[in-house]
């Protein structure tokens, strides 16, 4: 690649590149466009007399496929052309000469829905549990590690397959899994707050260097219990309070009724009323609501909601990447 030259490449749809090349002594422009609407970048290395004659250029190219998709970034600082060179080949995987050779890594994107609320993450675990996910891995992490998390068990366990994927790996005996994440607004969030995971898998091999619990042995994720109950002789999967939780909410309403402060117990009420409205949420509030009308409370009583069918978050992408030859 050399002064004023060109790289173009063709971009489909749901793939992103990053396009590597080593600069000649001379300043040069080098343009990516693609066939999706506002795929372009541009980059241009202006001269430094007193800097290296030879210096190393990586582009980064930001290409929508659905959405915004940000590539990995690769830097290289200004100095020796054995450094740029060890550099080049590290993020290209081929050999690269001061002429400028090019490589090109094509990134196929892949998604997982992230859960911006309570509500939304507890209805992904209830969804999966319902559909032969037998075990469950918790775990936390920071904020800015949820990308990295996402694409290490992608990488590990294919937590974005399609369905045609799944199919195939429970023929073959293989686990399929899935990951959920409670990532609330950064709006919402404390300093230095953690966010919550679950990973789900199905019976099969390929899973084993996790420690799993099995969803009969009611596990405890974002202060719920995992439970099952009879409705109608059928039994379902549902979330319910901790029985930790239930008991210091009637020690609460208990202490609170005694001494006549209804005002408290409305709030108390109206708190428990607005917590995600799954079958054994619902039944436990509405047994708290009748221990607080027979202790004397004689206010309105919150109303208590369903859980409607909502979606399991906004996409995740994962950008796995695979390099092709110039």
């Amino acid at each position: 690649m050399s002064g004023g030259s060109r790289v173009k490449d063709d971009l489909r749809d749901r793939y992103a590149f990053v396009v590597v090349g080593l600069a000649t002594d001379v300043p040069f422009r080098a343009c990516v466009f693609g066939s999706l609407t506002g795929c372009a970048m541009r980059s241009r290395l202006t001269p430094k007399p007193h800097e290296a004659a030879r210096r190393a250029c990586v582009l980064r190219a930001l290409v929508r496929a659905r959405s915004l998709v940000p590539c990995a970034t690769y830097s290289a600082r200004l100095g020796e052309i054995d450094e740029h060179q060890y550099v080049f080949d590290r993020v290209a995987r081929r050999h690269a000469d001061s002429r400028g050779a090019v490589a090109i890594r094509r990134m196929k994107t892949r998604a997982t829905p992230i859960s911006q609320t309570k509500t939304q993450a507890l209805a992904r675990v209830l969804a999966s549990v319902t559909h032969g996910y037998t075990r469950v891995c918790t775990g936390t992490m920071p904020p800015e590690r949820l990308s990295a998390l996402a694409a290490k068990f992608d990488a590990r366990y294919g937590i974005a397959h399609t369905r045609g994927q799944r199919v195939v790996n429970k023929r073959a005996g293989r686990a399929n899994t899935l990951l959920a994440v409670y990532a609330p607004p950064d709006e919402y969030r404390i300093e230095n707050e953690r966010l919550p995971w679950i990973l789900l898998a199905t019976p099969g091999e390929g899973v084993e260097a996790e420690h799993w619990q099995d969803v009969r042995d009611r596990p405890v994720w974002l202060d719920y219990q995992l439970c099952r109950h009879n409705d109608a002789g059928e039994v379902r999967w549902t979330w319910r309070r901790t029985s930790e939780e239930v008991t210091n909410l009637y020690a609460e309403l208990d202490e609170d009724l005694a001494r006549r402060r209804h005002d408290q117990v409305a709030r108390t009420l109206q708190r428990i009323a607005n917590e995600p409205g799954f079958h054994g949420v619902r039944a436990q509030a509405a047994a708290l609501f009748a221990f607080a009308t027979g202790r004397g409370y004689e206010g309105p009583l919150p109303p208590l909601f369903f859980v409607q069918k909502v979606t399991h978050g906004k996409p995740l992408l994962i950008v796995q990447s695979v390099t092709d030859s110039p």
